[in-house]
């Protein structure tokens, strides 16, 4: 929100329209709404530029996040898709980042989010991989 009235210094903008601005950039997809900066505090979502996420995914905080066996009191959703000729590169990220406004994120990356549903039990993996691994095709 600071980020924006910075941005918007030079024009006259009343305080009471930045939100029609900031609601009119997530209609739009210039910024998503996301939790992911305020951590484990009350829900908020807060105005972000996509570019602003990290490039790389830190596979330490995802397997914090997202653990390989998924524990008795938590439920995990994964859907694969396949793009057979391709993807358009940000296609992902606006993919990961619409999963934001389902709950509260608890880790992003520009082409991946684990978000906490708001029942808090249950998470979502949004995530594009490159490269998709194929088990048993040929038996």
């Amino acid at each position: 929100f600071n980020v924006l009235k910075y941005l918007l210094r030079r024009l006259s903008i009343d305080d009471g329209d930045y939100d029609a601005i900031i609601r009119m950039l997530v209609e739009t997809f210039a910024v998503f709404l996301t939790s992911i900066k305020v951590g484990h505090g009350p829900e908020k979502k807060l105005p972000t530029v996509l570019f602003q996420l990290g490039t790389e995914a830190d596979r330490v905080e995802i397997e914090k996040a997202w653990p390989p066996i998924c524990p008795a009191d938590r439920n995990h959703f994964e859907l694969r898709f396949e793009f057979p000729f391709g993807c358009p590169s940000s296609l992902a990220a606006h993919f990961a980042a619409s999963a934001h406004a389902l709950g509260i994120c608890v880790y992003a990356y520009i082409n991946g989010a684990i978000v906490l549903l708001k029942d808090s039990k249950s998470l979502i993996f949004a995530r594009f991989d490159e490269e998709v691994k194929h088990g048993n095709e040929n038996a």
